[in-house]
């Protein structure tokens, strides 16, 4: 398990950005008492995760929910 400080140095993130995910719970975290912790694979595959999409992947989702949204209207009016 990981402190804050700890947890800081592996995402290289200051301790009052991750102070402030910790309370929006954007990050994963164990609390003991008043104190979060940090488990390092956990953190490790939050971070793989984090993968942003391109322009093009945008482009393609909207389109594809589009064309979904379209189906279920179509089957409705029948």
């Amino acid at each position: 398990m990981l402190n804050i400080q700890q947890a800081s140095h592996l995402l290289t993130l200051s301790v009052n950005t991750i102070y402030s995910k910790v309370s929006k719970k954007q990050i994963p975290y164990y609390k003991q008492g008043k104190r979060p912790y940090f488990s390092k694979p956990i953190l490790i595959k939050w971070i793989e995760t984090g993968h942003q999409l391109t322009e093009m992947e945008i482009q393609t989702d909207t389109e594809i929910q589009f064309i979904e949204k379209q189906k279920r209207k179509a089957k409705r009016s029948f």
